[in-house]
């Protein structure tokens, strides 16, 4: 390893005559040597501080290290540090060097409200950015390098459908694109945060893509949307993809009712947790002839998918709640209202011949194999028995028949509203 490995192509303006401008500590570390650089320049006073950052946020400020002979440890970022010779603008942020296109740097710059990369400002008070006077920049370094992967990136690349990356690059793609969120909230970055918002939008409307992406990627864009209110719409669109993707038999229910709880969604809270009663085997069948099950502790199957304690309990009170609620539907028909062309006299035999075909619904061996928690397929199997019905179309008046049916969808959809589910998965 030789010092020039590292030298041979970098930028640096330094005065003639200083021969140790940084020390090599190992492959990746350089210890910048600030005794030697820019001697001539005097020392900034604090009033040429408040100079420079007077109308800064407090957030971006870097305050200079107590003992600047001690130095700073610093590594030039592996993606954004080039050799490029119009690349003539180096930037510190915390440890990492980057190195970019002077004027590339200065339309950057101006692309913030804010005053966090001033260009212009720091060449005025300091001279030119080198290795050894780097413009410092407040952030992480991997929302910098999100920052500078929207401006480097081409414009065809960015705009194109998330469902034609291959595997590996759509996870890059979002992971820049998350990264870049948290950078435009702090930063206010106009231009980007109106690409941004756009391409997050695409996505969380793109049901190829979300049908079968990681299921950390929709928590992530779940947690982004649910930090702002101008997203409400995207993020509406994105429970209601997740949703259907638990649907489809998805494994991803766990992190479905942690994201739901933790967001406070009840839509996909009260799907989550149904779906997880239905496929996790948190009740079994012990009689085959007719209802009745047993609730059984399979929650913790050592299969990396068990839920924590808090949301374990969520989930049983849920299943007691849901199974008393199916109980009493199965055995308490709804009330049958009196239509037109029916009299009182005649109505009370109309509610008893309602009763007689609702307990024949509920006992068809469709639905009394339901699982108890299952109220949703429980309204919907008794309105399409009883919508059927040719004895009902027989036997009840014209009026009262399509009263009772339209009471009954009525409950059909109640009972299948995530939302109203939700309520019953408390603690």
């Amino acid at each position: 390893m030789t010092v020039s490995s590292y030298t041979d192509n970098l930028p640096l303006n330094a005065p003639v005559g200083h021969t140790t401008l940084f020390v090599i500590r190992d492959d990746s570390t350089i210890t910048v040597d600030h005794i030697r650089e820019r001697p001539l320049k005097r020392k900034r006073s604090l009033e040429d501080t408040k100079a420079v950052d007077g109308d800064r946020p407090a957030e971006f400020l870097t305050p200079l290290p107590e003992n600047p002979k001690k130095g700073i440890q610093v590594q030039m970022d592996k993606t954004y540090w080039s050799t490029d010779p119009d690349a003539e603008c180096v930037i510190r942020v915390q440890n990492i060097l980057f190195n970019v296109n002077y004027f590339f740097t200065l339309l950057m710059s101006r692309q913030l409200t804010s005053s966090m990369l001033d260009l212009e400002r720091h060449i005025s008070m300091h001279g030119p950015t080198t290795i050894h006077s780097p413009m410092v920049i407040s952030c992480t370094p991997s929302q910098f390098r999100a920052f500078l992967w929207v401006n480097y990136t081409k414009i065809i690349e960015l705009h194109k459908p998330i469902h034609e990356f291959e595997p590996d690059n759509m996870l890059t793609f979002m992971s820049n694109l998350l990264m870049v969120t948290s950078f435009v909230r702090s930063f206010k970055t106009p231009t980007i945060q109106d690409w941004v918002t756009e391409a997050l939008a695409e996505v969380a409307n793109n049901r190829v893509f979300l049908a079968s992406c990681d299921a950390q990627i929709i928590s992530l864009l779940l947690k982004h949307f649910s930090a702002s209110k101008e997203t409400q719409h995207a993020k509406k669109a994105l429970v209601f993809n997740w949703i259907e993707r638990l649907k489809a038999n998805d494994d991803s229910l766990v992190s479905a009712i942690m994201a739901a709880d933790q967001y406070d969604l009840p839509n996909l809270r009260g799907a989550a947790y149904f779906f997880y009663l239905s496929r996790k085997d948190v009740c079994s069948k012990t009689n085959p002839k007719g209802y009745g099950y047993t609730c059984v502790r399979s929650l913790n199957t050592g299969s990396g998918n068990e839920l924590p304690t808090r949301h374990a309990s969520r989930l049983m009170q849920g299943h007691f709640s849901l199974s008393l609620l199916s109980h009493q539907l199965r055995n308490n028909p709804i009330r049958l209202e009196m239509g037109g062309g029916c009299s009182d006299p005649a109505h009370a035999q109309c509610s008893a011949i309602w009763e007689e075909r609702w307990r024949a619904a509920t006992n068809h061996t469709l639905i009394s194999n339901l699982a108890p928690h299952d109220v949703v397929n429980l309204g919907v199997y008794v309105f399409d028995y009883l919508r059927d019905d040719k004895e009902l179309q027989l036997r009840l008046p014209f009026g009262c028949r399509v009263k009772g049916l339209k009471d009954l969808e009525r409950l059909r959809d109640e009972l299948g509203d995530w939302s109203r589910l939700a309520e019953h998965f408390t603690e």
